[in-house]
């Protein structure tokens, strides 16, 4: 969600900036919007904020915009809006920020300044995490609310940038290579519900995606993957061997929806295709009375 608080220039100015972060290869931007002109414009144009894609902004990011705030439960916190500095959004592979030019956001700190247009400034956040990567170590936790909390605010998960927290019962068939840094994947977005995603090592894949149930995975050789929720609110996927997979957002809710949609436009458009033709039937009746 977003605020009205500047000019309507702006639309063209977060259109420039948007079209110059979808061209950089091998970038899929994320981005907060710092009081943008209107509400979802960042999903209109193609660019996802920190929270989740088009489609899904996940109930567990709220969990995680807790911890950023340093103060769990209260009012939901999916408002990117309000940006708070953390080491926490690095995880959130937030890697760029858009706000008022000529101002320095309070926020600024861990930023570098981009790109600007004529009323705004793309910053660009240093130490960001890729949107995909492989982990080298795991830590499971339990799934409750505030042991996740309490797991993403421990200073050995935030200052060691290696460790993917996923939540339930571990894998005991599972080795990860314990050792190591993190390494991007390289990824293929096909739709806002689909992505291919490839690995060149073994270790924990997290996709800085909204974690939901509904999220699905499949190996290059069509073998099911589980899909855990991990670093608070985000997509993890425990791996064995390098491989390519395949991501979907399978909600039937979303896509009966767009059914329903597509039908109710359909239906729309015969009953006015419907009218017009009982119009004209109409119209050229009379035309034969009157002559």
């Amino acid at each position: 969600t977003c605020n009205a608080r500047f000019s309507p220039l702006l639309p063209d100015d977060l259109r420039s900036i948007t079209v110059q972060l979808a061209g950089r290869e091998g970038l899929y931007p994320r981005v907060a919007l710092e009081a943008v002109a209107r509400p979802n414009f960042a999903m209109s144009l193609g660019v996802s904020t920190s929270g989740g894609n088009d489609v899904n902004i996940s109930d567990g990011f709220n969990t995680f915009q807790c911890a950023i705030a340093g103060k769990f439960g209260g009012q939901p916190h999916l408002d990117v809006g309000d940006l708070q500095e953390s080491p926490l959004l690095d995880f959130a592979a937030l890697g760029f920020a858009i706000a008022p030019k000529g101002q320095t956001p309070r926020w600024a700190e861990s930023w570098e300044k981009d790109t600007e247009t004529k009323e705004l400034c793309l910053w660009r956040r240093k130490t960001a995490l890729p949107y995909a990567a492989v982990f080298p170590r795991a830590q499971w936790i339990p799934n409750d609310e505030h042991a996740i909390f309490e797991a993403l605010r421990r200073p050995q998960f935030v200052e060691a940038r290696n460790i993917a927290l996923l939540v339930g019962a571990p894998q005991t068939d599972f080795r990860p290579p314990s050792e190591g840094t993190v390494r991007p994947a390289e990824v293929r977005r096909m739709s806002p519900t689909e992505m291919e995603v490839g690995t060149k090592a073994p270790g924990i894949l997290v996709v800085a995606e909204g974690f939901s149930r509904h999220w699905k995975a499949w190996d290059e050789t069509g073998k099911a993957l589980p899909v855990y929720r991990a670093n608070g609110g985000f997509l993890g996927l425990p791996l064995s061997s390098p491989t390519v997979l395949r991501l979907v957002y399978t909600n039937p809710f979303f896509f009966w929806g767009r059914a329903t949609t597509a039908l109710a436009l359909g239906g729309i458009i015969a009953a006015t295709l419907v009218t017009r033709l009982k119009r004209k039937r109409s119209l050229c009746s009379s035309a034969r009375y009157v002559a």
